[in-house]
This record gives structure tokens, C-alpha cells and sequence, in this order.
């Protein structure tokens, strides 16, 4: 679901310098390639492909086909416009839902924010990360000297995060078209044994660490979630960049409204309110609809994102 390339990614990877990359796609998760002068069109991410659906999640075949070229990425593999320092633009960070799985370009929420703002679309949205790595991604892209007008960050659930495990020697012949060997595991809350593959990972690691993150109280992971983002408000007074944010849990939300004494634009919608139903106490605010995978945002609820985000923004700040 555009996964990250730890390769470069500081701390983790070994480049010292350049910008983060995703994984370049292939075939078996990504359908028809096509390569291009500055990156890639191509048909799948995997929760949209058809060898992944699901019961309980039917692909929307209504609004979508399954021989749509849908995603259209740069050099580095985010789906957005090239990375230029020179660009006016607005950087959108966050998960898949920022990424925007089983959406059209066009129809991703950063792309509709960058058109309505007239602004370069700098999407660097990554499927399955947490605040930890949403703070990783900003700082490595600020630092690089890319830094833009706006940023809005759509959080990841907080209970996400990255877990480093102790070098192993594995065997990675057979999974070349990763590009990437390093020991780290991106929990996610539901994540089973089922989902670890035994050929790429020391599964006895990942599950010492998955316990030991588990064991955490959820105060401790707000806690965490808390500190990742101060680093992002950092970087961005730091910068001079205008900072909006948006949250896909309650008890984050809430968490940050009680303790966080920095005056940030914040959005009260969460993300999926009225489809998932995670609070009952909160009515649903929009009829919310879904992607070609039945589990992400369709265009109808992407325009809603987009929405409360430039209801936001400054503009007397641009």
C-alpha cells in the first residue's frame, strides 16, 4: 500500500542523504506498470487488487473498474506531483488514507486541496505508518531543503508504530523487487501471525516486540503519538510552514485537545465518523464512501477531507 523503502529513511535506512522513497511497483502487487519519464502509472495497490478482496470488504466495482490505471507516482515513488525546491506547494502527510488507495489521482484528498489552494501537490503519504514515521518523513523532506507553504497532516491511528528488531540473516532472493533487508516491523493494531511473512522476518522478534508494545498503556501510546507530533510542530515554526492536522481517532483528538498548549489549526471531523462508528456518542457528519478496495475513502469522502482542511488554512498566511 505505497510501503516505505527503509533503505531511505533516516534512522533506519543507510542513505545519509537524499529524499525518502517508497517501493518501486511490481507486477505481482501492482498489476500493469508503465513507466514514465518521471516515475510510474500502474493498476493495483494491494487492498485493491482483486486477489485481495475480502468478504467482509467487496472492492466498489460500481464507481470503479478493476482494469483502471489508478495511480500515477514520481521519482521516489510518492503519488504526487515531482519534488521541486522551488515549487509553491503544500505537503499532505499521513497513511494510506493520505496515499490514497483505491482512489484516482484525482481524486485523493492532497490533490484536491493542492487544486482549490493553487499550489504543487506534495503528496508524501505512506500506507500503514504511524505518527512516528508521519514525523520521520517531514523532518528527512525538511532537511533535504524541501519545504513548503502548507502542511497538513491527516494522523494515523496513534496506536502505530515502528518497531525495530535485532539483525537476522535472511534469505531475500526471492523478494528482489523490495530492494530492502532491514529488521523493522510496522505494527499495525489487528496485525496477526498470518501477516508475517517467515521468509523476510525473525518471527519470534516480532512478536516479543508486538507484546511489548502492547503492553504499553494506551496513556503511554498517546504519550508517543504526542511527541512525534511536537516534533512536526517544530519542524514547522522552525520553517516558517503553516501547520493544519487532522486526527482518525477520538482519543487522539481529545488527548491533544487537553494537553497540547500550541495553537494548530485542528479539524473536530475524524476521519471515518459515520462508516466506522467509532464513537457512538458522535453522530455521523457526512455520508462517507468507499474506494475500489471497500476498506479506503472514495471521492465523495476525500472531498469532505479536502474540505475541512482548507476550512483550516490561512490564506492571509500564504
Amino acid at each position: 500500500m505505497g510501503s516505505i523503502n527503509y533503505h531511505f529513511l533516516r534512522p533506519v535506512g543507510q542513505a545519509k542523504t537524499g529524499l525518502p522513497q517508497l517501493m518501486q511497483p511490481f507486477v505481482e502487487n501492482n498489476g500493469t506498470i508503465h513507466k514514465n519519464n518521471n516515475g510510474y502509472t500502474f493498476q493495483y495497490q494491494p487492498s485493491d487488487h482483486i486477489n485481495f478482496e475480502k468478504p467482509d470488504s467487496p472492492r466498489n466495482l460500481i464507481d470503479y473498474k478493476e482494469t483502471d490505471i489508478m495511480y500515477t507516482v514520481n521519482e521516489q515513488c510518492f503519488r504526487g506531483s515531482t519534488f521541486d525546491k522551488q515549487d509553491d506547494a503544500i505537503m499532505s502527510a499521513g497513511c494510506s488514507h493520505t496515499y490514497g488507495i483505491g482512489q484516482r489521482d484525482s481524486e485523493t484528498w492532497s490533490y484536491k486541496t493542492a487544486r482549490k489552494l493553487g499550489l504543487v501537490n506534495w503528496n508524501i503519504g505512506c500506507g500503514g505508518i504511524g505518527a512516528d514515521i508521519v514525523a520521520l518523513l517531514v523532518r528527512q523532506f525538511f532537511e533535504e531543503g524541501y519545504i513548503p507553504k502548507i502542511l497538513c497532516v491527516l494522523w494515523p491511528p496513534h496506536e502505530r508504530t515502528l518497531l525495530r528488531l535485532d539483525t537476522k540473516p535472511v534469505d531475500f532472493k526471492m523478494f528482489d523487487h523490495f530492494n530492502f533487508a532491514h529488521p523493522v516491523w510496522q505494527f499495525i493494531p489487528g496485525s496477526t501471525d498470518a501477516d508475517i511473512d517467515a521468509n523476510m522476518y525473525d518471527v519470534a522478534s516480532i512478536r516479543r516486540a508486538t507484546k511489548s508494545h502492547l503492553l504499553k498503556s494506551d496513556t503511554q501510546m498517546l504519550h508517543d503519538f504526542w511527541l512525534a507530533r511536537q516534533s512536526v510542530i517544530d519542524l514547522c515554526k522552525i520553517h516558517g510552514v503553516q501547520l493544519v492536522e487532522m486526527f482518525s481517532t477520538f482519543d487522539a483528538r481529545d488527548f491533544i485537545k487537553e494537553k497540547c498548549t500550541q495553537n494548530i489549526p485542528t479539524s473536530p471531523l475524524i476521519l471515518g465518523s459515520g462508516v466506522t462508528q467509532l464513537h457512538p456518542d458522535e453522530e455521523p457528519t457526512h455520508a462517507w464512501d468507499l474506494a475500489r478496495d471497500g476498506l479506503h475513502f472514495g471521492s465523495r469522502s476525500t472531498g469532505y477531507i479536502a474540505d475541512e482542511f482548507l476550512s483550516q488554512i490561512n490564506l492571509d498566511q500564504l
